[in-house]
C-alpha cells in the first residue's frame, strides 16, 4: 500500500473525497505510485488534508519514519524540510548511512572522530579534525583547491561529506550523526565555492558541538546558528588574522574597493568578509550596510544574526562573485562522468565502498541501488578518486 492510501485508511476518507478535495490524479491511490513524481505543492496539499507532515507521505521506509522527526523535526527544522527536494536530501543521505553500516559489519573502515579531549575547546576540536591551526594555513589555495583540501582532512579523519544539488535553495547544507558516523551534507545549487567553504565548516561545528541534525537554512539564524556562525568564522580566519591583511588607510577606502582588495587576496565572499570586518568595530561598524546600500540590496538591518539579513546572502554572493560561479561551473564541468561522482559521495564514502567490493561484499550494482552509483561509471569514479587524492596531497602538508 502506497503512503497516502495507507494514511487515508487510518483516517476514515474515502478515496474519492480525497481526490476531490486535492484535484490529485487518481492515480496517486495506486499501489505502486510513486509519490516522488508530485511536485511539491501537490505534496503539500495532500499532506494537509491528510494532517499529517509531508515526511510521513514522503518516506515509505519505517527506519526513516522513526529517525527523521528525532534528528530533525526536533531541532527547528519545520518550516525548512517542508519540500520534496529538501527532504529528497535527507532521505538520501540516510540511505547513503544504512549502506556504509551494512558496510562496516564485514570491513573495519575508519568512519569515527579522532579521540577528542573533554577539556578540549570547540575551536581546538576544529583544528583537530580539519587538521590544521586554522585555514589560513592553507591560504596560498584557490578557493576550488582549499575546499577540497578541507574536505579531504575532515574525512580522512572520519567524516563523510555529499555534496550535490537541490533544486530547493532555501538551504546550504546539513549535517547529522548516525550511530558512530558524523555526516555532512552541502548543497551546491546556486551557491559558488566560497560559500561552500563556510558552510563545511559552520557543519562541522554543529557536529563537534554535538548539535543534532540541522539543516542550516538561508533566512535561519538561531542562537545556536549565531554561535556556530563565529565558530566556523573563527576557525576560517580569526580577526587578528583579517587585520593582516588589510591595506594601509583600509578605514578611509571606498568599500566596493576594500572588499574587492580582500576578495582578490582570500577565498571567502565579499559578504562573508564584509561581516567579519564589521566585527572589528570600529570605522568597520556598519559596514555591511553601507555596503548593501552602495550595491542597490535593500537597507537590512546591521545585525551579524538577523533573519532578514541572512536572506538576501544568496543574492548577495550571486551578485558579488559571479566569477567565482563561473570558475566553479567551468572545474565540475572538466570533472567528467568519474570526477562528478567523486565530488558528489566524497573520499571516505568512495574509499570504504571500494574495499568492501575488493572483498567481493558488495558489487557496483550494489553501489548503483544505494547510492545511485552508475555501474558503467564506477571504475571511471575510482581512478578520478585517486588522482584527485592524489592532486590534494601535491597541495601541501595535511
Amino acid at each position: 500500500m502506497n503512503p497516502i492510501s495507507q494514511h487515508l485508511a487510518s483516517r476514515g476518507l474515502s478515496p474519492s473525497d480525497f481526490l476531490v478535495i486535492t484535484k490529485l490524479p487518481v492515480d496517486v491511490l495506486n499501489d505502486d505510485f510513486d509519490v516522488e513524481r508530485l511536485s511539491a505543492s501537490q505534496l503539500k496539499v495532500a499532506a494537509q488534508v491528510l494532517g499529517i507532515p509531508e515526511y510521513l507521505l514522503f518516506s515509505t521506509r519505517s527506519s526513516k519514519l522513526k529517525r527523521l522527526p528525532l534528528d530533525f523535526r526536533s531541532t527547528g527544522n519545520a518550516k525548512v524540510v517542508h519540500t520534496k527536494y529538501s527532504l529528497s536530501a535527507v532521505y538520501q543521505s540516510y540511505s547513503n548511512s544504512e549502506f556504509i553500516s551494512l558496510i562496516e559489519r564485514h570491513v573495519n573502515i575508519k568512519g569515527r572522530f579522532p579521540d577528542l579531549r573533554e577539556d578540549q575547546t570547540p575551536i581546538e576540536r576544529m583544528r583537530v579534525l580539519f587538521n590544521c591551526d586554522s585555514a589560513s594555513d592553507l591560504f596560498y589555495l584557490d578557493p576550488i583547491s582549499l575546499f577540497k583540501k578541507l574536505r579531504t582532512n575532515a574525512e580522512d579523519s572520519g567524516l563523510f561529506v555529499f555534496v550535490d544539488d537541490v533544486v530547493d535553495t532555501s538551504f546550504r547544507g546539513f549535517c547529522f550523526k548516525d550511530d558512530h558516523r558524523n555526516f555532512v551534507f552541502i548543497n551546491r545549487r546556486h551557491f559558488n565555492v566560497r560559500s561552500r567553504i563556510f558552510t563545511l565548516a559552520h557543519e562541522v561545528a554543529h557536529l563537534l558541538q554535538g548539535h543534532p541534525g540541522i539543516i542550516d537554512p538561508v533566512g535561519h539564524r538561531s542562537s545556536v546558528e549565531r554561535q556556530t556562525n563565529r565558530l566556523a568564522a573563527e576557525f576560517l580566519i580569526s580577526l587578528s588574522t583579517l587585520t593582516e591583511y588589510l591595506p594601509a588607510n583600509a578605514e578611509k577606502q571606498e568599500i566596493p574597493e576594500l572588499l574587492s582588495y580582500l576578495h582578490s587576496r582570500l577565498p571567502f565572499s565579499k559578504f562573508f568578509l564584509a561581516m567579519r570586518l564589521q566585527e572589528l568595530g570600529g570605522s568597520f561598524s556598519g559596514i555591511v550596510n553601507k555596503w548593501l546600500k552602495l550595491v542597490n540590496v535593500k537597507d537590512l538591518p546591521n545585525s551579524y544574526g538577523t533573519q532578514e539579513l541572512a536572506q538576501y546572502e544568496h543574492e548577495i554572493d550571486q551578485l558579488e562573485s559571479q566569477s567565482d560561479d563561473d570558475l566553479d561551473v567551468e572545474a565540475i564541468r572538466r570533472q567528467g562522468s568519474g570526477g562528478r561522482q567523486v565530488s558528489r559521495l566524497g573520499s571516505r564514502t568512495l574509499e570504504t565502498i571500494e574495499i568492501a567490493r575488493q572483498q567481493n561484499i558488495v558489487s557496483v550494482f550494489d553501489v548503483q541501488s544505494s547510492l545511485g552509483l552508475p555501474a558503467k561509471y564506477y571504475e571511471k569514479t575510482i581512478a578520478s578518486l585517486r588522482r584527485q587524492l592524489a592532486e590534494v596531497q601535491r597541495y601541501g602538508p595535511s
